[in-house]
């Protein structure tokens, strides 16, 4: 994957708010992150584009999360994926 990713998926809820990081586990902090989108409904699509910079390792997670109305994060969902090589 390169800079910048479109990530997406469905959501069910109200008044949501859609989180993007891209992290790494030599970083403590993502190296990208969007925030963020407002959704809601019956298992609506949604999509963002996040930017990141810094990577420096072989896999990368990508974490979409929402929350806010019990918790800070109340549902989430992880994937990894492998950088593309730097030049």
């Amino acid at each position: 994957m390169t800079s910048p990713l479109t990530v997406g998926g469905l959501i069910t809820g109200v008044d949501e708010s859609i989180r993007v990081d891209v992290r790494q586990l030599s970083s403590t902090k993502p190296i990208g992150t969007f925030c963020c989108l407002p959704a809601g409904g019956e298992r609506q699509p949604w999509s963002a584009r996040v930017s990141f910079t810094g990577a420096t390792g072989s896999a990368l997670t990508v974490v979409a999360s929402t929350g806010g109305h019990l918790q800070g994060v109340e549902a989430f969902a992880i994937t990894g994926l492998h950088p593309a090589p730097t030049n």
